[in-house]
Protein backbone atom coordinates (compact mmCIF):
# COMPACT_ATOMS: atom_id res chain seq x y z
CA UNK A 1 0.00 0.00 0.00
CA UNK A 2 1.00 3.62 -0.48
CA UNK A 3 -0.60 6.72 0.98
CA UNK A 4 -0.22 10.48 0.64
CA UNK A 5 3.13 11.34 -0.94
CA UNK A 6 4.93 8.23 0.35
CA UNK A 7 7.47 6.51 -1.88
CA UNK A 8 8.08 2.81 -1.26
CA UNK A 9 11.47 1.10 -1.22
CA UNK A 10 11.31 -2.66 -0.75
CA UNK A 11 13.88 -5.17 0.43
CA UNK A 12 14.23 -8.36 2.41
CA UNK A 13 15.51 -8.37 6.00
CA UNK A 14 15.07 -11.26 8.43
CA UNK A 15 12.34 -12.86 6.39
CA UNK A 16 10.15 -9.74 6.22
CA UNK A 17 9.07 -7.92 3.08
CA UNK A 18 10.16 -4.59 4.52
CA UNK A 19 8.81 -1.24 3.41
CA UNK A 20 10.28 2.22 4.03
CA UNK A 21 8.39 5.41 3.38
CA UNK A 22 10.24 8.44 2.12
CA UNK A 23 7.71 10.80 3.69
CA UNK A 24 7.63 14.40 4.82
CA UNK A 25 6.77 14.31 8.54
CA UNK A 26 5.98 18.02 8.71
CA UNK A 27 2.49 17.21 10.00
CA UNK A 28 1.98 17.22 13.75
CA UNK A 29 -1.44 15.71 14.39
CA UNK A 30 -1.88 12.12 15.43
CA UNK A 31 -4.76 11.99 12.95
CA UNK A 32 -2.31 12.76 10.12
CA UNK A 33 0.00 10.05 11.42
CA UNK A 34 -2.79 7.48 11.42
CA UNK A 35 -3.35 8.01 7.69
CA UNK A 36 -0.08 6.13 7.16
CA UNK A 37 1.01 2.57 7.73
CA UNK A 38 4.35 3.65 9.17
CA UNK A 39 4.46 4.18 12.94
CA UNK A 40 5.72 7.62 13.98
CA UNK A 41 7.88 8.55 16.95
CA UNK A 42 6.23 11.49 18.72
CA UNK A 43 8.53 12.13 21.66
CA UNK A 44 11.62 10.83 23.48
CA UNK A 45 12.36 12.18 26.95
CA UNK A 46 14.38 11.38 30.03
CA UNK A 47 12.93 9.27 32.83
CA UNK A 48 12.42 11.69 35.70
CA UNK A 49 14.66 11.53 38.80
CA UNK A 50 16.37 8.22 38.11
CA UNK A 51 20.04 7.34 38.07
CA UNK A 52 20.15 7.69 34.30
CA UNK A 53 20.29 5.07 31.58
CA UNK A 54 16.65 5.19 30.47
CA UNK A 55 14.25 7.27 28.35
CA UNK A 56 10.56 7.15 27.54
CA UNK A 57 9.60 6.84 23.87
CA UNK A 58 6.07 7.57 22.65
CA UNK A 59 5.03 6.62 19.15
CA UNK A 60 1.86 6.84 17.08
CA UNK A 61 0.53 3.50 15.88
CA UNK A 62 0.50 2.18 12.34
CA UNK A 63 -2.81 2.51 10.49
CA UNK A 64 -2.58 -1.27 10.07
CA UNK A 65 -2.79 -1.66 13.87
CA UNK A 66 -6.54 -2.19 13.68
CA UNK A 67 -8.45 -5.25 14.89
CA UNK A 68 -11.04 -4.56 12.21
CA UNK A 69 -8.74 -5.38 9.28
CA UNK A 70 -7.36 -8.68 8.03
CA UNK A 71 -3.69 -9.25 8.77
CA UNK A 72 -3.40 -6.40 11.27
CA UNK A 73 -0.16 -5.41 12.98
CA UNK A 74 0.61 -7.95 15.70
CA UNK A 75 3.56 -6.30 17.45
CA UNK A 76 6.12 -3.51 17.36
CA UNK A 77 9.90 -3.85 17.50
CA UNK A 78 11.98 -1.03 18.96
CA UNK A 79 15.45 -0.66 17.45
CA UNK A 80 18.42 1.22 18.92
CA UNK A 81 21.49 2.43 17.04
CA UNK A 82 24.69 0.66 18.13
CA UNK A 83 27.10 2.66 20.25
CA UNK A 84 29.95 2.04 17.80
CA UNK A 85 30.56 4.77 15.20
CA UNK A 86 32.58 2.32 13.08
CA UNK A 87 29.33 0.50 12.25
CA UNK A 88 27.48 3.66 11.19
CA UNK A 89 26.78 3.84 7.47
CA UNK A 90 25.38 7.36 7.69
CA UNK A 91 26.58 10.22 9.87
CA UNK A 92 23.13 11.64 10.52
CA UNK A 93 19.48 11.29 9.62
CA UNK A 94 17.09 13.56 7.82
CA UNK A 95 13.30 13.44 8.10
CA UNK A 96 13.31 11.45 4.86
CA UNK A 97 15.87 8.64 5.34
CA UNK A 98 16.49 6.05 2.67
CA UNK A 99 16.82 2.31 3.27
CA UNK A 100 20.54 2.57 4.11
CA UNK A 101 19.59 4.09 7.46
CA UNK A 102 18.17 0.75 8.57
CA UNK A 103 21.23 -1.46 8.10
CA UNK A 104 20.98 -4.48 10.41
CA UNK A 105 24.68 -4.06 11.15
CA UNK A 106 24.06 -0.61 12.61
CA UNK A 107 21.03 -1.29 14.80
CA UNK A 108 19.98 -3.72 17.52
CA UNK A 109 16.54 -4.80 18.69
CA UNK A 110 15.96 -3.87 22.34
CA UNK A 111 12.23 -4.33 22.92
CA UNK A 112 9.13 -6.00 21.46
CA UNK A 113 5.58 -5.05 22.51
CA UNK A 114 2.21 -6.43 21.46
CA UNK A 115 -0.11 -4.29 19.33
CA UNK A 116 -3.58 -3.62 20.75
CA UNK A 117 -5.00 -0.86 18.52
CA UNK A 118 -4.07 1.97 20.88
CA UNK A 119 -3.55 5.24 19.03
CA UNK A 120 -0.24 5.74 20.86
CA UNK A 121 2.22 3.63 22.82
CA UNK A 122 4.81 4.62 25.43
CA UNK A 123 7.77 2.38 26.30
CA UNK A 124 10.80 2.68 28.58
CA UNK A 125 14.09 2.10 26.78
CA UNK A 126 17.75 1.84 27.84
CA UNK A 127 20.35 4.26 26.47
CA UNK A 128 24.10 3.77 25.98
CA UNK A 129 25.20 6.69 28.14
CA UNK A 130 23.80 9.73 29.93
CA UNK A 131 24.06 13.36 28.96
CA UNK A 132 26.98 15.13 30.67
CA UNK A 133 28.15 18.77 30.77
CA UNK A 134 30.60 18.01 27.94
CA UNK A 135 28.76 15.36 25.89
CA UNK A 136 25.16 15.16 24.70
CA UNK A 137 25.28 11.36 24.16
CA UNK A 138 22.24 11.25 21.90
CA UNK A 139 20.70 7.81 21.46
CA UNK A 140 18.86 6.97 18.21
CA UNK A 141 15.79 4.76 17.93
CA UNK A 142 13.21 3.70 15.36
CA UNK A 143 10.06 1.57 15.48
CA UNK A 144 9.01 -1.34 13.26
CA UNK A 145 5.35 -2.35 12.93
CA UNK A 146 5.05 -6.03 11.99
CA UNK A 147 2.06 -7.63 10.34
CA UNK A 148 2.04 -11.07 8.68
CA UNK A 149 4.61 -10.99 5.87
CA UNK A 150 5.28 -7.25 5.91
CA UNK A 151 6.80 -4.55 8.15
CA UNK A 152 6.61 -0.76 8.29
CA UNK A 153 9.52 1.39 9.52
CA UNK A 154 9.31 4.73 11.31
CA UNK A 155 11.80 7.53 10.72
CA UNK A 156 14.62 7.44 13.31
CA UNK A 157 14.54 9.89 16.18
CA UNK A 158 16.81 10.60 19.13
CA UNK A 159 16.87 11.56 22.78
CA UNK A 160 19.14 11.37 25.81
CA UNK A 161 18.98 10.21 29.40
CA UNK A 162 20.30 12.04 32.46
CA UNK A 163 21.49 10.96 35.89
CA UNK A 164 19.22 13.30 37.82
CA UNK A 165 18.42 11.28 40.94
CA UNK A 166 17.67 13.34 44.02
CA UNK A 167 15.85 12.82 47.29
CA UNK A 168 12.62 13.02 45.31
CA UNK A 169 11.85 9.85 43.36
CA UNK A 170 8.68 8.81 41.56
CA UNK A 171 7.76 5.52 43.23
CA UNK A 172 4.49 4.74 41.43
CA UNK A 173 1.54 6.22 39.59
CA UNK A 174 -1.90 5.10 38.50
CA UNK A 175 -4.77 6.48 36.41
CA UNK A 176 -8.26 5.08 36.10
CA UNK A 177 -11.92 5.88 35.40
CA UNK A 178 -14.22 6.01 38.42
CA UNK A 179 -17.64 7.54 39.06
CA UNK A 180 -17.84 9.67 35.89
CA UNK A 181 -14.34 11.03 36.36
CA UNK A 182 -10.70 10.10 35.80
CA UNK A 183 -8.48 9.90 38.86
CA UNK A 184 -4.68 10.18 38.61
CA UNK A 185 -2.50 9.53 41.63
CA UNK A 186 1.22 9.17 42.26
CA UNK A 187 3.68 8.62 45.07
CA UNK A 188 7.03 10.36 45.58
CA UNK A 189 9.79 9.16 47.87
CA UNK A 190 10.67 12.51 49.30
CA UNK A 191 9.65 16.14 48.94
CA UNK A 192 7.97 17.23 45.73
CA UNK A 193 9.15 20.16 43.59
CA UNK A 194 8.60 23.59 45.13
CA UNK A 195 6.92 24.83 41.96
CA UNK A 196 4.32 22.08 42.16
CA UNK A 197 2.99 20.16 39.20
CA UNK A 198 1.57 21.10 35.82
CA UNK A 199 -1.15 18.88 34.30
CA UNK A 200 -1.66 18.46 30.56
CA UNK A 201 -4.37 16.42 28.82
CA UNK A 202 -4.72 14.98 25.32
CA UNK A 203 -8.07 14.02 23.84
CA UNK A 204 -6.60 12.06 20.93
CA UNK A 205 -5.84 15.01 18.65
CA UNK A 206 -2.11 14.37 18.93
CA UNK A 207 -1.30 17.31 21.19
CA UNK A 208 -1.73 18.23 24.85
CA UNK A 209 -3.67 21.11 26.38
CA UNK A 210 -3.30 22.70 29.80
CA UNK A 211 -5.92 21.15 32.08
CA UNK A 212 -5.78 23.91 34.74
CA UNK A 213 -6.46 21.25 37.34
CA UNK A 214 -5.58 21.46 41.03
CA UNK A 215 -3.26 18.76 42.36
CA UNK A 216 -4.02 17.67 45.94
CA UNK A 217 -1.39 16.34 48.36
CA UNK A 218 -1.60 14.81 51.81
CA UNK A 219 1.99 16.06 52.49
CA UNK A 220 3.37 12.52 52.78
CA UNK A 221 4.49 12.19 49.17
CA UNK A 222 1.07 11.14 47.85
CA UNK A 223 -0.55 13.33 45.16
CA UNK A 224 -3.75 13.03 43.17
CA UNK A 225 -6.16 14.91 40.95
CA UNK A 226 -9.68 14.20 39.73
CA UNK A 227 -10.73 15.23 36.23
CA UNK A 228 -14.54 15.33 35.98
CA UNK A 229 -14.61 17.40 32.78
CA UNK A 230 -14.83 14.34 30.56
CA UNK A 231 -17.26 12.90 28.03
CA UNK A 232 -18.39 9.31 27.60
CA UNK A 233 -16.89 7.16 24.89
CA UNK A 234 -13.66 9.19 24.58
CA UNK A 235 -9.98 8.43 25.21
CA UNK A 236 -7.86 10.70 27.41
CA UNK A 237 -4.15 10.75 28.14
CA UNK A 238 -2.35 12.85 30.76
CA UNK A 239 1.11 14.29 31.34
CA UNK A 240 2.27 15.43 34.74
CA UNK A 241 5.10 17.96 34.56
CA UNK A 242 7.27 19.83 37.04
CA UNK A 243 9.52 22.85 36.58
CA UNK A 244 13.27 22.58 36.95
CA UNK A 245 15.71 25.38 36.18
CA UNK A 246 12.95 27.27 34.36
CA UNK A 247 12.03 24.35 32.10
CA UNK A 248 9.02 22.04 32.22
CA UNK A 249 10.04 18.40 32.55
CA UNK A 250 7.80 15.35 32.32
CA UNK A 251 7.33 13.40 35.56
CA UNK A 252 5.22 10.71 33.86
CA UNK A 253 2.69 10.16 31.11
CA UNK A 254 -0.34 7.88 31.45
CA UNK A 255 -1.62 5.37 28.97
CA UNK A 256 -4.89 6.20 27.20
CA UNK A 257 -7.93 5.95 29.48
CA UNK A 258 -11.16 5.16 27.65
CA UNK A 259 -14.37 6.38 29.24
CA UNK A 260 -17.34 4.02 28.79
CA UNK A 261 -20.08 4.85 26.31
CA UNK A 262 -22.97 5.29 28.71
CA UNK A 263 -26.25 7.16 28.58
CA UNK A 264 -26.61 7.53 32.36
CA UNK A 265 -24.34 7.04 35.35
CA UNK A 266 -25.13 6.99 39.06
CA UNK A 267 -22.45 7.42 41.72
CA UNK A 268 -22.62 5.87 45.16
CA UNK A 269 -24.28 8.22 47.61
CA UNK A 270 -22.01 10.07 50.01
CA UNK A 271 -21.83 9.58 52.91
CA UNK A 272 -22.99 5.98 53.10
CA UNK A 273 -24.13 4.91 55.68
CA UNK A 274 -25.68 8.30 56.41
CA UNK A 275 -27.71 10.26 58.93
CA UNK A 276 -29.58 12.52 58.51
CA UNK A 277 -28.94 13.28 54.82
CA UNK A 278 -26.84 12.14 51.86
CA UNK A 279 -25.75 13.46 48.47
CA UNK A 280 -26.34 11.64 45.17
CA UNK A 281 -24.36 12.54 42.02
CA UNK A 282 -25.49 11.40 38.59
CA UNK A 283 -24.68 11.96 34.92
CA UNK A 284 -26.87 12.18 31.79
CA UNK A 285 -25.08 11.74 28.45
CA UNK A 286 -27.91 13.21 26.34
CA UNK A 287 -31.06 15.26 26.95
CA UNK A 288 -33.81 12.93 28.22
CA UNK A 289 -36.62 12.45 30.71
CA UNK A 290 -35.00 11.70 34.06
CA UNK A 291 -36.35 10.12 37.25
CA UNK A 292 -34.43 9.65 40.48
CA UNK A 293 -36.38 7.57 43.00
CA UNK A 294 -35.81 5.97 46.40
CA UNK A 295 -37.32 2.56 47.26
CA UNK A 296 -37.41 0.56 50.48
CA UNK A 297 -36.32 -3.10 50.76
CA UNK A 298 -39.83 -4.24 49.76
CA UNK A 299 -39.64 -2.32 46.48
CA UNK A 300 -42.08 0.37 47.59
CA UNK A 301 -41.46 3.88 46.23
CA UNK A 302 -40.87 6.13 49.24
CA UNK A 303 -39.44 9.27 47.64
CA UNK A 304 -39.16 10.85 44.20
CA UNK A 305 -36.16 13.20 44.06
CA UNK A 306 -36.12 14.14 40.36
CA UNK A 307 -38.75 13.92 37.65
CA UNK A 308 -38.08 16.22 34.71
CA UNK A 309 -36.39 16.56 31.33
CA UNK A 310 -32.70 17.42 31.72
CA UNK A 311 -29.99 18.38 29.23
CA UNK A 312 -26.75 16.39 29.10
CA UNK A 313 -24.49 16.97 32.10
CA UNK A 314 -23.63 16.11 35.69
CA UNK A 315 -26.15 16.72 38.48
CA UNK A 316 -26.48 16.46 42.25
CA UNK A 317 -29.49 15.58 44.40
CA UNK A 318 -29.86 15.39 48.18
CA UNK A 319 -32.06 13.09 50.22
CA UNK A 320 -32.97 13.98 53.80
CA UNK A 321 -34.26 10.49 54.73
CA UNK A 322 -37.87 11.63 54.40
CA UNK A 323 -40.72 10.18 52.37
CA UNK A 324 -42.76 12.11 49.80
CA UNK A 325 -45.20 12.96 52.60
CA UNK A 326 -42.39 14.45 54.72
CA UNK A 327 -42.25 11.66 57.29
CA UNK A 328 -38.86 10.61 58.66
CA UNK A 329 -38.04 7.06 57.58
CA UNK A 330 -36.68 4.31 59.80
CA UNK A 331 -33.12 3.03 59.72
CA UNK A 332 -32.46 0.36 57.12
CA UNK A 333 -31.51 -0.37 53.54
CA UNK A 334 -32.91 1.73 50.71
CA UNK A 335 -32.33 1.72 46.97
CA UNK A 336 -31.77 4.73 44.74
CA UNK A 337 -32.74 4.23 41.08
CA UNK A 338 -31.82 6.57 38.22
CA UNK A 339 -33.77 6.33 34.97
CA UNK A 340 -32.73 8.21 31.86
CA UNK A 341 -34.41 7.35 28.58
CA UNK A 342 -34.41 3.55 28.32
CA UNK A 343 -31.57 3.00 30.79
CA UNK A 344 -31.58 2.70 34.55
CA UNK A 345 -29.04 2.18 37.35
CA UNK A 346 -29.64 1.30 41.01
CA UNK A 347 -27.43 1.85 44.08
CA UNK A 348 -27.92 0.58 47.64
CA UNK A 349 -28.00 3.15 50.46
CA UNK A 350 -27.95 2.60 54.23
CA UNK A 351 -29.75 4.92 56.63
CA UNK A 352 -28.22 4.44 60.09
CA UNK A 353 -29.57 6.37 63.06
Amino acid sequence: PITASGVITQGLISGYNDIWFDYDWGLSDTSDCLLNYTPRILNIWDVYHDHGGFVYLTFCRSAADDDGITGAVTHYRIMRRLDDPSTWITSGYSSNPDSSCYSTEEWEQIKVIDAHSSSRYTVTLPTHADKTPVEENWCFFYVIADRPGISYYSCPDSGYSRDDATATVLESFDAYYEDNSIRIEWNLNGKGPESGFHVMRSEGEGYYKDLNQTVISDRSGFYFLVDNRIDSGKAYQYRILYNEEGKDRILFETEEILTPSISVSLSQNNPNPFNPSTTINYYIAAASEVRLDVFDVNGKLVRNLVSTCLPAGSYTAKWDARSDSGALLASGVYFCRLQGGKDSITKKMILLK
